[in-house]
């Protein structure tokens, strides 16, 4: 079980045994029926690495936009439609699969220090 659904379990389990009828500062119970489960990507089968081109960088299916571009976009404040907008070629599952390059990335890099 992820680590997003223990917590969202224990939190239904806190607001049902916790409720309090009588006061009128009773916490309401979070309604968690709008989480949805997070798609998992596999990324391996959309970014490709190639080294003829942009030497080397992760792309998005061999097309000449890389993870770094999308990431960027979203920094620089975009939103994910106006980047489906603005590249057509490009899918919500090519750019769920930058977010899970960049995470997965981001899990195995360690800082050593000197």
């Amino acid at each position: 079980m992820g680590l997003l659904y223990k917590r969202v379990y224990r939190l239904r389990r806190r607001y049902a045994t916790s409720a309090i009828n009588d006061s009128q500062d009773a916490v309401k119970p979070v309604h968690f029926e709008k989480l949805r489960k997070p798609m998992i990507i596999d990324y391996r089968n959309i970014i490709t690495l190639e080294p003829g081109k942009r030497s080397g960088k992760p792309c998005i299916r061999g097309l000449r936009i890389t993870v770094y571009d999308i990431l960027e976009y979203f920094a620089s404040g975009m939103t994910e439609q106006e980047i489906l907008e603005d590249f057509d070629y490009l899918t919500q599952d090519d750019i769920r699969a930058c977010f899970a390059y960049a995470a997965d990335r981001e899990k195995h890099s360690m800082i050593i220090s000197s």
